[in-house]
C-alpha cells in the first residue's frame, strides 16, 4: 500500500468530538485533503459511512456506544459481509494492559495506538501501515493482518520467549542431573569423590 497522503481516505470512528478534531488536524498537517477525512460517532455510525464512503485507513477508539470499536473490527473484518474486510486500522485505547491490547490485535486491528493521541504517534503508525504493509491472514480461527512482527531489533516479547526458553532448558539440565546423581559431564566419568578418603 503506497498511497500519498493528499489521496489518502481515512475514516475517524471516535465518540469525543474534541479527538476526532484532533485526529482530523494530524491528518491535514500531514498532507491529507479535508475532504478525504471522514467522520462517526461510534462503530454502527462508522458501518454505515463505509456503505457510502470508501477508506483506505480506519482510525477507531476502542470504548464507544451503543457499538463499542471491537464489535465493529469484528465486523469490518467478517470478509463474506463487509466492503472491505482489508482496510489498515489502527485502534486507539487508553488501556495498556497486554491482555487488552491482545484481544485488539486478535480481533484484526492493525495498530494499536495508546492515548494520549499525539502527532508523533499517529504519523508513525501511519507510517508504518503504508511503508510495511502486513500482508492477511485467512483462517478458519482468524481474519486479518499477520499479528507476528518482522523486525531486526527483538521486541519485550521476543526477549520474555527467549528467557522463557533458557529457563525450560535449565529445568531440564536440573532434571537429567537429579537422575543422573551426577553433574552434567560428571556422570560415570570415574572422577567423582571417594566418601572415604
Amino acid at each position: 500500500m503506497s498511497i500519498p497522503y493528499p489521496q489518502l481516505r481515512v475514516l475517524i470512528v471516535e465518540d469525543h468530538a474534541f479527538t476526532r478534531l484532533l485526529i482530523k488536524e494530524v491528518l491535514q498537517s500531514l498532507g491529507c485533503q479535508q475532504g478525504n477525512i471522514h467522520e462517526a460517532e461510534d462503530g454502527a455510525s462508522g458501518l454505515n459511512v463505509l456503505q457510502e464512503k470508501r477508506a483506505d485507513l480506519i482510525i477507531c477508539d476502542w470504548q464507544m456506544q451503543p457499538m463499542d470499536g471491537l464489535t465493529f473490527v469484528r465486523k469490518l473484518r467478517d470478509p463474506e459481509k463487509s466492503k472491505n474486510p482489508f482496510v489498515p486500522i489502527i485502534f486507539c485505547t487508553a488501556h495498556t494492559d497486554m491482555d487488552l491490547i491482545q484481544r485488539a490485535r486478535d480481533t484484526g486491528v492493525t495498530e494499536v495506538m495508546t492515548k494520549p493521541i499525539t502527532v508523533k504517534a499517529i504519523e508513525s503508525k501511519i507510517k508504518a501501515i503504508l511503508e510495511q504493509p502486513r500482508p492477511f491472514v485467512d483462517s478458519t480461527q482468524y481474519f486479518g493482518p499477520d499479528r507476528r512482527r518482522r523486525s531486526e531489533e527483538p521486541t519485550p516479547a521476543d526477549e520474555r520467549r527467549r528467557a522463557r526458553r533458557t529457563v525450560i532448558k535449565q529445568v531440564s539440565e536440573d532434571e537429567r542431573i537429579k537422575v543422573s546423581g551426577s553433574p552434567a559431564g560428571k556422570a560415570g566419568d570415574g572422577t567423582a569423590e571417594s566418601s572415604d578418603s
